[in-house]
């Protein structure tokens, strides 16, 4: 009898593993060529650069297949931590009628990973919260830990229209550019703000490196980031 029970709680605890899981979502690194089209919105993930001699960064690119009058917003994440939203107000000229803007979320705690559903793309960011993108919505609608606040107006006039803020480590934020991608313009001015809302100003030259237009972080670790706090933002927290 003792021996029949035993098995029946093993088998039982075998399913309820099993159940656990199958819940569970299986995250996928984006360096794998991907494309998926999820109701209104293509999936994109893949390498940046396949020269074997070259760092490898790896992005996810998320945006609309429809794009009525070309009024729309995509987002790309990358493997060393971006985040970029891109918005298209309307036909003709780019440097016009589209702007972006850039965050990054620090500390680093992990690599970018995705999972994909019927209606959502899971991702795991680099500093290991989980970002959701609604396919039916057309929107960022979480990012765990963190201030996630969408206008869905698509305008040039609300600074690419998503807010977003780390409630437990850096905030990045570059603002919006209209025109192409704030990382170009080395003296605009950004900030930096810790989970306490003290902020650092500094310049994107401050921060990144740009040879033949690609754009890299100085600090690229998290030791490396300690380095900077130290000697340009000294009255930011460390995680």
């Amino acid at each position: 009898m003792g021996m029949k029970i035993s098995a029946l709680i093993f088998i039982v605890l075998s399913w309820a593993t099993s159940m656990v899981q199958a819940q569970v979502p299986r995250y996928t690194s984006p360096c794998e060529e991907k494309v998926v089209q999820l109701n209104n919105y293509q999936f994109q993930s893949g390498k940046f650069n396949t020269d074997a001699d070259a760092p490898k960064k790896c992005f996810i690119m998320i945006s609309p297949i429809e794009r009525e009058n070309e009024k729309y917003r995509s987002y790309v994440f990358t493997t060393d931590g971006q985040m970029q939203i891109f918005n298209s107000f309307a036909p003709g000229e780019p440097s016009k009628n589209t702007g972006a803007s850039v965050f990054y979320f620090f500390p680093y705690k992990g690599e970018l990973k995705y999972n994909i559903s019927d209606n959502a793309i899971l991702m795991e960011l680099t500093n290991g919260e989980i970002a959701e993108f609604d396919t039916l919505k057309g929107e960022l609608i979480e990012v765990t830990n963190a201030i996630v606040q969408t206008d869905p107006d698509i305008n040039p006039n609300n600074n690419g229209g998503v807010r977003l803020e780390y409630l437990e480590g850096w905030t990045l934020n570059t603002g919006f550019q209209l025109g192409g991608s704030p990382l170009g313009n080395p003296l605009k001015e950004i900030f930096i703000r810790d989970s306490l809302g003290t902020q650092c100003n500094i310049k994107i030259s401050d921060f990144f490196t740009n040879i033949n237009e690609e754009y890299s972080l100085k600090y690229p670790t998290n030791d490396a980031l300690k380095t900077f706090q130290k000697a340009i933002c000294p009255n930011l927290n460390i995680w």
